[in-house]
């Protein structure tokens, strides 16, 4: 019948492992009872049942001498059922031996199932394995028993996938050599030219192998033979270790479903041909994970050759197994496979080697095996008989018998010689026992009709006619060479045959005789007489039956109390093996026994005047001594339980286990004080050595830093690059292990092992120490006498070790108000901080030692020892936060003065208008900010956000929110100063990290020009005031729930006020250079406005300072294009005003004059009309005027139009003549739908040339 879900198979390991009191298992008629609840009440005792503990309690339960059971103690048995017992099968043996012809009989799949109830194999194996219900050890036992059957046992059921775990030999060397030649191969063009990977170009170019060299073709040939030798690594170790994972196997269906199908099923059906090596998908998916590592461990080239060698000798092993199972082969192979079915039916824990047994032999798990390789037809000479399986008691002498048998035979160790001389070898190796007996011509079961079947099948009968003539001239050679034998030894046959005769009638004569009954009268007497002189030696013993019946009651004394004697004995080996309980159990147990039921034990006998007499008082003498051995075993007990109380590494369980034992004993030192103080002194001691070795720790790492960071000029650079690198792995998914490595991670590294450290050993001694302590204040663990010690000094111990911690913290950190007094003013840090560390590196360990003291404040504050450790955790945490946000902003300061040496001037991605410089700023103040708050308590510490804009965890104090808000401030102001900086002519670009004339790779311009980094700076100041600081100031206030509205105008005018005298410096000069060249063009002394002729040109002048606008126009658009408009518009305006006035010194214009000075300012106006803003245009209408006003008509000034459309002309001309020159100052073109241009014009009023007629015509 199938196995219930509900019961489950155990083996006998399992109920031998349950054999305490803890688990007491029991077998009794094939079923397991876990009585472990049921031991305390046992009517005879606890010790009859442990006694027999996780064995078969059968025989001694229906033993009435020992205990007599009812039968409702069998009922109540019932309650108690686990599981039953499964079958033990005894297929794999130790004295299995290996034969060549290993052939294993087939299973019964009927009766195995119905014998072990362990699988069907007439249904699929898989659902049943998922399904099933036994214990490992049951599982092991059973699927390392092999079974056989002609077909493949079915492991899914559907035909599709039973063919995906169904797999030919031949299908492993078809798939996975091909992909070891290609990798050969491309390990070897890899050693000679790069080519892509096999994921890029999985077919090899043949075409490139005439290029492959001698060198490439070794070194490739060296990593395949590396291959080879790391492939029987792991051959051995898969199999051993993963494979056989039998030890480590959890006790889950679903793990011994994974084992079955890995290895399991293959021990369980050794000899299937389909499931002998490995489906291609399994190899795949196994290899996968070691051809990643060869190619992360190795270049490409050397890990294809490895993976190719790897995969070959992986074939050569898939085959090899195929063929140790099923095939004949070699003497080498032939020793292998001995080997390797051993492994199978004889210890299935040795012998892991497939392929060879050096691993074995190295790792010290060789298998070994006997091999039968004795000849048969020896064996029956040896022990003279006909057959090797003889059904009757036979002895044949074949000296004798058959001496001409060595005539026809030539025996060898494969093969037989043909008798009949036709040349033919008999091969004995492919032949059964029976068959080999009728051919061999030296057996007595020799028959010709085989002979011939199996020898000479193809005989013609002039074969055999020749065959018969030779056998009968050997026949008769041999019988001339025995008459000749005979005739020269007859004298010693006939001596030999007389002296047989003559023995046989001297002992039919003597010994063997007639009168002697054959020689067994003399021993008959010999019993007669031991009979006599027994009756005369223990006859009066044993009549004396006083003596017999006191030697009675004496054993029965002994066997009554035989607990009792066995007592220290027993006790020992209870301590020795640590159960102290169940020591105090029998102590008090015996104890017992000894004040309430002596009598029992020892009945007392009195003399005639009523005094305890006889060999009872020696008796109780002898148990009087043996008490003494029992007390004597208790008193080592106790000394050993309290010099456990004094291990720190016990728990607290087992240190409670052992004060109530200790109480029970009533020893005469307190328990519970022993371990108080123990533990007291302990914990302080840990803590000192930890903070001693701690700072003996930070010490050395601080020796070690570099020399060069003392120097202020050093420590820049050093605080520099840290910076760099931080701030770029900021961007990245794992900032952490960047920050976490920079500058001074070394120190800072020891000093939150000290802290982390020190909170370990507080966390890790202190509740255990705080759960006893509390029990022994509510009142337990008291001793019965008393003690004078108050149960209030526990909570001092506790109060004493928390001091310890917090004052040594405080001490290093400069928290405490002592240390705080001594320190330097000028140096508000503690003095072991690493000074050459960045502000990013400094937040990040001050974040991480602060997490590690609050939560070690926290469940210390959970354990409520007293009030009094609260309050000095809080203030310690409070303490902390404050110190390290002073720490934080100091260096954060610190930073921010140098921040401006990381300006790089690479245009940013998202905003190419501004550098790379304005998102690092912002990167570092929002994670600075947000570390800040983190002290203050505004963010969760273990919070990763980078945003200050979580919602805060708790209210921020004013004063912290005061020194965040200040810090952030002077960070900000500290940056614009590094901007301003950057724009000084002394500063260079040697400072940097690229070399002088350097170029940024999207905007080639000389960054040692102080115009192009003027440019680049105000470009970044109007992304400062416009888009940073009121996004930081918006962050800053969702943190803080406060308005910064002041701050906010406050830094916006501060970058306004400097990007005004910024934008000043690099325009001033310039326009200087237009409004001179203007003014010398206007002003020329040689230019007579009154007298001049009618212009037929536009003077030099005027495209000199429309040049000069072109080059500053190039310019800007090179380095910052975003600040064109506003530099040209101010540009023309003073140029303009310049303009204006020079012409208003003019005092009268001639009709020459006026249309010439018309002609030049329409033309600069109409040139320049995109940057004519309305202020250009207010004072260009003012010049008109003047000039207009200024115009002295003469006679012959009448045809004005007829003038002014010529200056139309020459003023055409010249645009077009000039148009690619000024071609920057057109106006773009706008797209259908596009507003943006035409109102940006009208804002800056534009005026168009029409307007400029207009003007003119006004004029």
């Amino acid at each position: 019948m199938p196995v219930s879900k509900r019961v489950r198979i155990y083996a006998l390991e399992d109920l031998a492992a349950h054999n305490c009191a803890q688990s007491c298992w029991v077998t009794f008629k094939g079923k397991v009872y876990d009585v472990t609840a049921f031991v305390s009440d046992h009517p005879g005792g606890d010790d009859l049942i442990l006694n027999n503990a996780g064995t078969d309690v059968e025989a001694i339960m229906k033993d009435k001498d020992s205990h007599d059971h009812s039968e409702s103690a069998y009922e109540m048995l019932e309650e108690y059922v686990i599981g039953r017992l499964g079958t033990e099968a005894t297929t794999v043996s130790d004295d299995w031996e290996a034969t060549d012809n290993f052939h294993p009989e087939d299973t019964d799949s009927v009766e195995d199932f119905e014998k072990t109830q362990f699988l069907n194999l007439r249904e699929p194996l898989l659902w049943q394995m998922w399904n099933a219900n036994f214990s490992k050890s049951y599982y092991l036992k059973q699927v390392h028993q092999p079974r056989h059957l002609k077909e493949s046992a079915r492991l899914f059921g559907p035909t599709v996938l039973e063919l995906c775990t169904r797999t030919v030999w031949y299908v492993v060397p078809l798939v996975w050599l091909p992909i070891a030649v290609n990798l050969f191969l491309r390990s070897m063009l890899q050693f000679t030219m790069p080519m892509p990977t096999f994921r890029e170009a999985p077919l090899f170019p043949l075409s490139v192998l005439s290029l492959l060299s001698t060198e490439a073709f070794v070194k490739a040939l060296s990593c395949f033979f590396l291959g080879n030798f790391i492939w029987t690594i792991l051959e051995y170790g898969l199999h051993r270790f993963l494979f056989h994972i039998d030890k480590l196997l959890p006790d889950r269906p679903v793990f011994l479903t994974l084992h079955f199908l890995l290895h399991g099923i293959h021990h369980y059906m050794p000899m299937d041909r389909l499931r002998l090596v490995m489906p291609p998908m399994l190899f795949a998916a196994l290899q996968a994970p070691f051809t990643w590592l060869a190619h992360v461990l190795f270049p490409t080239a050397v890990a294809n050759g490895i993976i190719s060698g790897a995969f070959t000798f992986y074939v050569l092993y898939d085959c090899m197994h195929y063929a140790l199972h099923h095939t004949r082969l070699p003497a080498y192979m032939r020793e292998m496979k001995r080997y390797h079915l051993a492994h199978h039916y004889k210890n299935f824990e040795l012998g892991f080697g497939v392929t060879s047994k050096i691993w074995d032999y190295l790792f010290n798990t060789v298998l070994p095996v006997v091999s039968v390789g004795v000849d048969e037809a020896s064996l029956l000479k040896a022990y003279k008989l006909t057959t090797l399986s003889p059904t009757k008691w036979e002895e044949v002498d074949y000296d004798l018998e058959d001496p001409l048998l060595n005539i026809v035979t030539s025996v060898g160790g494969d093969s037989d010689g043909d008798p009949l001389g036709l040349g033919t070898t008999v091969d004995l190796r492919s032949m059964d026992t029976e068959t080999k007996a009728s051919v061999m011509i030296s057996s007595k079961s020799f028959d010709p009709k085989a002979f011939l079947a199996a020898v000479h099948p193809n005989a013609t009968y002039q074969d055999l006619a020749v065959g018969i003539s030779h056998l009968q001239a050997s026949i008769d050679a041999r019988s001339e060479q025995v008459r000749v034998l005979v005739e020269d030894n007859f004298d010693r046959f006939v001596a030999v045959k007389a002296s047989t005769d003559a023995l046989y009638a001297d002992m039919r004569e003597g010994l063997l005789s007639d009168a002697n009954e054959y020689a067994s009268k003399p021993l008959i007497n010999h019993l007669k007489r031991s009979a006599v002189k027994a009756n005369q030696v223990f006859l009066p013993v044993l009549e004396n039956s006083a003596k017999a019946q006191r030697l009675r009651t004496t054993l029965s004394v002994f066997e009554r109390s035989k607990f009792f004697f066995s007592l220290p004995g027993s006790l020992a080996e209870f301590i020795e093996a640590g159960k102290y309980e169940a020591a105090l159990r029998t102590y008090n147990k015996g104890k017992f026994l000894r004040d309430s039921r002596q009598g029992q034990m020892v009945p007392v006998e009195f003399s005639a005047n009523g005094k305890p007499g006889g060999p009872m008082s020696e008796q109780k003498r002898i148990l009087e001594k043996v008490w003494s051995n029992v007390e004597k075993v208790m008193g080592e007990m106790k000394s050993l339980l309290l010099s456990k109380l004094q291990e720190p590494s016990r728990s607290a369980e087992e240190q409670e286990k052992t004060i109530e034992i200790l109480l029970e004993l009533n020893t005469s030192e307190d328990p519970i004080w022993t371990y108080f103080d123990s533990q007291h002194t302990h914990i302080m001691k840990q803590i000192n050595a930890s903070y001693r070795s701690g700072v003996e720790a930070i010490n050395k790492s601080l020796s070690e830093v570099p020399p060069e960071t003392s120097d202020p000029d050093g420590l820049s650079t050093s605080l520099k690059f840290q910076l760099q690198l931080c701030l770029a792995s900021l961007e990245t998914k794992q900032p952490e292990t960047t920050i976490a490595q920079s500058g001074g991670h070394e120190v800072w590294e020891a000093i939150f092992e000290m802290t982390k450290n020190m909170s370990e050993i507080l966390l890790s001694s202190l509740p255990s120490f705080w759960k006893i302590a509390r029990s022994f204040i509510e009142g337990k663990f008291k001793r019965s006498s008393g003690s004078r010690r108050s149960a209030q000094q526990c909570s001092q111990i506790a109060l004493d070790i928390m001091k310890l911690y917090v004052s040594l913290l405080s001490e290093f950190f400069n928290l405490s108000d002592a240390v705080v007094m001594q320190r330097n003013t000028n140096d508000p840090s503690p003095k072991l901080l690493p000074r050459h560390s960045n502000s990013l590196t400094t937040a990040h360990f001050l974040i991480k030692i602060l997490i590690e003291i609050q939560d070690c404040a926290n469940e210390v504050t959970g354990m409520d020892i007293v009030p009094e450790t609260s309050s000095n955790l809080r203030n310690l945490v409070a303490s902390a936060r404050w110190k390290f946000g002073d720490i934080l902003v100091r260096v954060w300061l610190r930073d921010a003065t140098l921040f401006h040496l990381l300006e790089t001037w690479t245009p940013s991605t998202p905003d190419p208008s501004v550098t790379q410089f304005m998102f690092l700023l912002d990167v570092f103040q929002r994670h600075l900010t947000t570390s800040a708050l983190k002290f203050a308590g505004g963010i969760e510490l273990s919070s990763t956000s980078s945003s200050f804009r979580t919602i805060q965890q708790n209210q921020i104090s004013p004063a912290f929110m005061a020194k965040i808000t200040k810090a952030f401030l002077d960070a900000v102001y500290a940056f614009l100063d590094g901007l301003v900086l950057l724009t000084s002519p002394e500063w260079s670009i040697t400072t940097e990290n690229s070399g002088p004339g350097q170029q940024s790779p999207s905007k080639p311009f000389d960054l040692n020009d102080v115009d192009t980094r003027l440019l680049l700076i105000l470009s970044n100041f109007v992304y400062l005031s416009g888009t940073l600081i009121p996004n930081m100031i918006s962050q800053l206030e969702s943190a803080f729930g406060v308005s910064k509205e002041e701050d906010r105008h406050t830094l916006v005018k501060v970058v306004q006020a400097l990007d005004r005298r910024l934008f000043d410096s690099y325009v001033k000069p310039k326009s200087g250079t237009v409004t001179k060249i203007l003014r010398e063009g206007i002003l020329d002394r040689e230019m007579d406005w009154y007298e001049t002729p009618q212009p037929t040109e536009i003077r030099p002048y005027m495209f000199r300072a429309s040049m000069t606008l072109v080059e500053i126009h190039a310019q800007v658009s090179r380095v910052s294009e975003g600040l064109i408009d506003r530099v040209i518009y101010t540009l023309v305006e003073d140029a303009a005003d310049e303009a204006l006035r020079s012409f208003q010194q003019v005092k009268h214009f001639g009709m020459g004059g006026m249309l010439r000075a018309t002609l030049e300012i329409e033309f600069m106006h109409q040139t320049l009309a995109r940057y004519v803003s309305p202020a250009a245009t207010k004072t260009l209408s003012e010049l008109y005027n003047k000039i207009s006003m200024a115009y002295a008509r003469r006679p012959g000034d009448e045809n004005l139009q007829r003038h002014l459309d010529n200056v139309k002309r020459i003023l055409a001309e010249s645009r077009r003549a000039t148009s690619i020159e000024f071609m920057c100052f057109r106006q773009a073109k706008e797209k259908n739908g596009s507003k943006a241009t035409s109102e940006k014009s009208k804002s800056k009023g534009e005026s168009t040339p029409r307007s400029a007629g207009q003007k003119r015509s006004a004029v």
